[in-house]
């Protein structure tokens, strides 16, 4: 299950998953922009922990590369939130 709000992302619908998290298809409210939203599980386990240490460097290496050739996609946001489960 999804929260329907994700900070200043409201989530529309499921896209196909893929192998390191789960994707949606998501509003910016404050821009009124469709954008894909990744959303990566936590956990206490090492794997998860790499994995999002991973997808932190790749959004990183990826605003860099972006800003010297435009024909790599930009990401406007990257973060972290902890869910509490119930």
């Amino acid at each position: 299950m999804h929260p329907r709000e994700f900070g200043k992302f409201r989530i529309l619908e499921l896209l196909p998953k893929g192998g390191m998290g789960s994707v949606y298809l998501a509003l910016n409210t404050f821009t009124q922009e469709r954008v894909a939203l990744k959303l990566i599980e936590l956990g206490p386990d090492l794997d998860r922990q790499e994995i999002a240490a991973a997808e932190r460097r790749g959004a990183l290496l990826q605003g860099q590369l972006c800003s010297t050739d435009k024909r790599i996609a930009q990401i406007p946001t990257s973060a972290s939130s902890k869910a509490s489960s119930s």
